[in-house]
């Protein structure tokens, strides 16, 4: 498809703007969000509109007034954290997208591990996972299990948050309910799977669902846990602290750490880095 002049203008000011703050490349969002990025964005992805990119060659589709749809489309979106996924994944592994919203990791793990690999994707919003599943079945991915269930500390049902596009959660009350699991009731049902990375992105709920990998963590010594650590998320959204999240890598016996962000600089648990204040990084933790 052809793009009008002014698409290609807003593209090129969003450029601009990336190389004047990198955290935009996050989510194309950040503390600062100035109008003519504001206005980039909602030409590159208009407002109300489903918007189509591609991944690898692969097409997915994002709903309506997705906050990262011009990051998706620019091909910005987490790209250290893409890289380092892509990177590490190999043909036979299994992948966890906790937090897949519409399929963009998915999408990108299902091709990495391919045939003989395995890709489980948690979606419980249910406005965003017809899209996910949608996604999954336009491109034939039938290495993908799909499930409507919410990761956390404890199989059920718990509120769901209505937060925005991008933004619901499990929580302590909510607009309605949704079933949970942890991710050791889950593999236990089918068998123990080998499960290689499991990538927790589920708005600040990443302590409580660390709580649900014990079992699974023994069970498999070379598992890597991806978590996205934002501390001032996890205060406001769930009342919980850095130390908390400390605390359940600490039960699961997850103590040896890497930041993708600061080109895999290696910590160890007792030296749990704290980003600074509205700033956010991802860790990949193991035994």
């Amino acid at each position: 498809m052809r793009r009008s002049r002014i698409a290609v203008m807003a593209e090129g000011l969003m450029h601009l703007a990336a190389r004047g703050k990198p955290a935009l490349r996050r989510m194309g969002l950040s503390l600062e969000v100035g109008l003519g990025q504001r206005i980039a964005s909602t030409l590159i992805a208009p407002p109300g509109k489903e918007i189509r990119v591609r991944l690898d060659g692969l097409p997915i589709t994002l709903p309506p007034d997705s906050p990262s749809a011009a990051m998706y489309r620019l091909g910005w979106y987490e790209l250290e954290v893409r890289e380092w996924i892509t990177t590490y994944l190999k043909p036979g592994m299994g992948f966890v997208d906790g937090g897949a919203f519409a399929g963009y990791y998915t999408v990108l793990a299902a091709r990495c591990v391919g045939d003989a690999g395995r890709v489980w994707s948690f979606e419980p919003d249910p406005k965003t996972r017809p899209y996910l599943a949608r996604n999954v079945t336009e491109n034939q991915l039938g290495n993908v299990e799909v499930s409507e269930l919410g990761l956390t500390d404890r199989t059920g049902t718990m509120p769901w948050v209505e937060a925005g596009r991008e933004r619901g959660r499990v929580g302590e009350a909510g607009d309605r309910t949704i079933a949970t699991t942890t991710l050791d009731d889950f593999f236990a049902a089918r068998g123990w799977p080998q499960v290689d990375l499991a990538k927790l992105d589920i708005e600040a709920g990443e302590a409580r669902a660390v709580r649900g990998v014990r079992a699974l963590a023994q069970r498999t010594p070379g598992l890597r846990v991806l978590v996205e650590v934002l501390p001032a998320s996890m205060r406001q959204e769930r009342g919980l602290e850095l130390p908390d999240l400390v605390a359940a890598l600490r039960e699961a016996g997850l103590v040896r750490g890497t930041i993708i962000e600061r080109k895999g600089l290696a910590f160890d648990l007792d030296h749990f880095p704290d980003p600074p204040e509205g700033q956010l990084f991802n860790v990949v933790m193991s035994r």
